[in-house]
């Protein structure tokens, strides 16, 4: 069968026509590369005499005394190959210099300054397409520029698993993946015959087999498997420059050509290779951690299976800081993890431990039983953990209580770190821990103290990741104790709310959006949000629901308010709730239940919890809105006027909503001067604060109804700025509702779900295209929305959206 020599490559043949007589070329190349046909090809062309040397054989006699060309093979690039390489210059200073070799240039000869004139690599030497296309017709089959990108993408265009896969292609008259697949195969048995022969480096054979087990790796990473055999980074170098190892963009892992990668894990399979190849991943694993680089080492471990390494398990510590799934990928399917107590302990944390670098805050039943399990057996044998390990054992286990809904029992157990000094580079995980339980439990002060601890230490020791995240819980606990100076001072520390797993990317955007009353931010958000996936701390997600809530409150949508609010009862189990979060849960609720008009339900609520009103002011507002509207109007007077009385020093958020329920109070009672009195303080205090919120927490009605009363009253420029401002929110509110649709543009959007195209809907509703379009952009924008998608779920979360009525026949059909 012909071979690949037959196959002309003018743009190669062009390269060694412009080599000067007498100059040195070096031709780097991995095996298989067609180096030594190309060569033929060019001195079979050029009619020149030839002298073939090896760098290990003497220089013998018997060849022609002046060759036109010298071929040095070289073995490696090691000393003697640098003395091959002046020998063979000195003994024909004339001649032109061809010098092969897998690993480069001598590093000895580099450093003398004696360098070749021309390369030619394994990069020039890959088959192109066009060549793939010309060799198929050579073998007799019609290749298309596809199949031979098909060829191309599984071997990087290296010639002997080209030529390897048009040979199979051509023996069955068709390029079928199956004969790629066999192509590989062959090309991969003859490299490992060549290995086995010494033809080939076993210690690089290995390696290569390595890259092949491992997938897809990070740079550092690979050079770490190809620094053991003795020429390993330069062959590494030549294998890259070949494109047989490549990253598919220069921000992604490297990986060995597809096709031949599937060859090489096939071979594997059989023989000692696949021993060899672990023993390669296991050492570099080892210097990888030895580095300090613990998550490559993690990755490599789970690539390959059996090449865990001792190295790895001494820095079981800074796992904490790689990825908790891949660290739980990892020690999952460990021998050793059954004989060293700190990698159990290191699982524990990567299950539970949600300031666990990467972790995703879900904790599903399995992941919290097993992390239970694991503290069980290491509570009854510690040893193998030092004194100071004993700090992340405890806090654990308060984990796995607090997560249980078991927060007391939690809280005791994190009572006992006070007798035990954790390592200093663990104290600000420990600390964190204790601020979720306290969190959880609703005791806001002690929270904020451990937090702050926490990110001090955190500081401290150069952890910056749990730095922010204390400083963003803290914050959340001032914020939720109404302390509005506790919550001011962790803003100015750098606190905000979480952007740990993308919390504030919703929450925070949502209560800025609705502390301004900007709606149509508000809407924008709201449409965008979705429930948050979050098990620890669980108070994250009553604060989300909470969000969501007030926003599909103020946008009119009651029954989407209470919807999100049942979604997340129905998701959590109802021993999970602490006593205060079941009192944030219920006072959730009471705002749904008054912004859906059902007062009673929300006073009969509030009545049977009987929360203490010093640690709940905002329910006692809920209270005092709902007896308003149920027309016990003094007893809502006596109760805003007393919740005022007690918040006016702490939160202003709160101070001003009391001062709006006395504003409508009074206004309900017929009190004139005290119903204008509240309002010109509330309209004061939210001007200086930028507070909008409360005036609009009471619905659309009492919100035109405190902007008319204000703009007839003296108030200088920044209350009527601040003024201003609410009356675009009530015309904004105004135009949100689905009773200002008209009834064409209510019967488009009932039918929006039922077709998929413009065309098909105005066929359904017999109008023209035309009309449907005018009418969807006119539904957008009355709706706050920009896509089709985004007003049907507008659609699914209102029931209350109905047609104007007041407008007649001859009315609406002008409009349309």
């Amino acid at each position: 069968m012909p071979s690949d020599a037959t196959l002309p490559r003018p743009r190669l043949l062009a390269f060694w026509r412009r080599v000067p007589n007498g100059s040195t070329v070096l031709v780097r190349a991995p095996h298989g590369a067609g180096a030594g046909s190309l060569i033929d090809q060019w001195i079979e062309q050029t009619g020149q005499t030839v002298v073939r040397w090896g760098a290990r054989p003497p220089l013998l006699s018997g060849h022609p005394s002046s060759p036109d060309v010298v071929v040095l093979t070289l073995a490696s690039r090691r000393l003697e190959d640098a003395m091959a390489i002046s020998a063979s210059r000195r003994r024909h200073p004339r001649a032109t210099l061809v010098v092969v070799g897998r690993h480069g240039w001598p590093d000895a000869l580099s450093t003398r300054g004696v360098r070749p004139e021309r390369i030619l690599s394994g990069h020039d030497l890959r088959f192109t397409s066009d060549e793939i296309v010309a060799l198929g017709a050579r073998r007799g089959i019609e290749l298309s520029g596809r199949h031979a990108e098909r060829v191309i993408e599984a071997t990087a265009g290296h010639v002997a698993a080209a030529v390897a896969a048009v040979e199979e292609a051509a023996s069955v008259g068709l390029l079928t993946d199956e004969a790629v697949r066999r192509a590989c195969d062959r090309v991969v048995a003859r490299a490992a015959g060549r290995a086995a022969d010494g033809l080939i480096s076993p210690a690089e054979w290995c390696a290569f087999v390595a890259t092949a087990l491992c997938g897809e790796m990070a740079g550092d990473t690979l050079r770490s498997v190809w620094a053991q055999p003795a020429d390993g980074e330069a062959m590494l170098d030549t294998l890259c420059d070949s494109g047989l190892i490549a990253a598919s963009s220069p921000r992604t892992d490297w990986a060995l050509a597809p096709g031949l990668a599937g060859a090489a894990v096939r071979h594997a399979e059989t023989g000692a290779t696949r021993s060899r190849a672990v023993r390669v991943v296991r050492q570099a694993a080892g210097s990888l951690a030895q580095r300090g680089d613990v998550e490559e080492s993690l990755r490599l471990t789970v690539c390959l299976p059996g090449s865990w390494s001792r190295s790895l398990a001494e820095r079981w510590r800074d796992f904490f800081e790689v990825p908790a799934g891949l660290v739980r990928e990892a020690l999952g399917g460990v021998p050793e993890l059954d004989a060293d107590p700190r990698l159990r302990l290191a699982l524990v944390r990567a299950l539970v431990d949600v300031s666990h670098r990467g972790h995703s805050g879900r904790i599903p039943r399995a992941d919290r039983e097993a992390a239970g399990a694991l503290i069980d057996g290491l509570e009854a044998n510690a040893a193998g953990l030092d004194p100071e390990d004993v700090a992340i054992l405890i806090s654990m286990r308060a984990a796995v209580e607090r997560l249980a809904g078991r927060h007391h029992v939690s809280n005791r157990r994190l009572d006992a770190l006070d007798a035990v000094v954790p390592a200093e580079r663990d104290r600000a995980a420990v600390l964190v821990q204790k601020g979720l339980t306290a969190l959880e439990l609703g005791v806001l002060d002690r929270a904020v103290e451990a937090f702050a601890g926490s990110r001090l230490s955190a500081r401290v020791h150069g952890r910056p990741r749990i730095e922010q995240w204390a400083a963003e819980l803290g914050s959340v606990a001032a914020y939720l104790s109404h302390d509005t100076l506790a919550h001011e001072a962790q803003r100015d520390s750098g606190g905000g709310f979480p952007a740990h797993r993308g919390f504030s990317a919703h929450v925070m955007q949502l209560g800025l959006a609705l502390t301004a009353l900007d709606i149509p931010r508000v809407r924008r958000v709201i449409a965008s949000m979705s429930p948050l996936q979050l098990d620890d701390p669980l108070t994250l997600r009553i604060i989300d629901v909470g969000q969501q809530v007030l926003a599909y409150g103020i946008l009119q949508q009651p029954r989407r308010a209470l919807s999100e609010l049942e979604l997340l009862e129905s998701c959590v189990e109802p021993a999970r709730f602490s006593p205060t979060q079941s009192a944030w849960m219920t006072a959730v609720r009471a705002e749904a239940l008054l912004f859906a008009a059902r007062h009673a339900d929300a006073v009969e609520l509030l009545d049977a919890a009987s929360l203490p009103p010093e640690a709940f002011p905002n329910t006692e507002l809920h209270r005092a809105a709902g007896l308003l509207e149920l027309g016990r109007v003094d007893e809502a007077v006596q109760l805003a006027g007393a919740v005022h009385s007690r918040v006016r020093s702490r939160s202003k958020r709160l101070a001003i909503r009391a001062l709006v329920l006395l504003f409508m109070t009074h206004h309900r009672a017929g009190s004139t001067t005290l119903a204008r009195e509240s309002l010109e303080e509330a309209l004061l205090l939210g001007s200086r604060t930028g507070q909008l919120l409360p005036f609009a927490q009471q619905g659309l009605d009492w919100l035109g109804l405190a902007v008319a009363e204000a703009e007839h009253m003296r108030l200088d420029r920044d209350v009527r700025l601040f003024v201003a401002g609410l009356a675009q929110a009530r015309d904004d509110l105004g135009t949100d509702r689905g009773a200002r649709l008209t009834p064409g543009e209510a019967r488009v959007l009932d039918a929006l779900a039922s077709f998929d195209s413009v065309g098909k809907l105005a066929a359904g509703l017999v109008v023209s295209p035309n009309t449907v379009k005018t009418q969807l952009r006119s539904i957008y924008r009355k709706l706050g929305v920009s896509s089709r998608a985004e007003a049907l779920d507008v659609l699914r979360g209102d029931g209350e959206l109905v047609a104007a009525t007041e407008l007649g026949p001859s009315d609406e059909s002008a409009r349309e």
